[in-house]
């Protein structure tokens, strides 16, 4: 895929097929390392020993309807290509780990994209599930979790369209001040 960004998305639209209620992002780049670390959690049904195994062909996939499932076999390649790796952990009623790691200095390694407008489309598509965003650059931090959101708007809806103004503008700030790889 050409954006990060986008790799979320799909990996957090599958997270939420499958159940879960809370899926945890995680980007840490550790510029003196020169690695980027993501990995996306989830409380959802997970999955077998065998579908594990097979998640990673572009030829699989456990959705009704499609011949191929290409977003999990794409971060897979993005990570081997940027000198990295991929994993993924996963249990019946465990839920799932993704997690990667890549060269942060490697020309192949697609840039961040536009994260607050995904995670805006996330919390559009899915009002009642939690989502928590944790992003570090080497020391600094930034956290973002839709349950605090929620405990403050006092009734007022995820979905809002000033609520979902503010919740971009703060990821982006976020992204912005932390000086992220976009």
């Amino acid at each position: 895929m050409p954006e990060l960004s986008l790799n979320i998305l799909d990996l957090c639209e599958n997270s939420f097929s499958a159940g879960a209620s809370l899926v945890k992002i995680s980007i840490r780049e550790l510029t003196l390392e020169d690695k980027l670390y993501l990995s996306i959690i989830d409380n959802g049904r997970g999955m077998d020993r065998s579908t594990v195994e097979k998640v990673s062909d572009p030829l699989y996939t456990t959705k009704e309807g499609k011949e191929w499932g290409l977003g999990i076999p794409f971060l897979k390649q993005t990570a081997d290509l940027c000198d990295g790796s991929f994993t993924i952990s996963s249990a019946p009623d465990s839920g799932t780990e993704i997690t990667i790691t890549a060269r942060l200095s490697h020309i192949d390694l697609p840039p961040l994209g536009d994260l607050a407008k995904t995670i805006e489309v996330i919390i559009s598509g899915h009002p009642d599930k939690d989502l928590l965003l944790a992003l570090q650059r080497d020391s600094n931090t930034y956290e973002f979790s839709t349950g605090i959101i929620r405990s403050e708007l006092e009734g007022v809806s995820l979905t809002d369209p000033d609520v979902l103004s503010f919740i971009e503008r703060d990821i982006e700030d976020g992204v912005r001040k932390l000086e992220l790889k976009k």
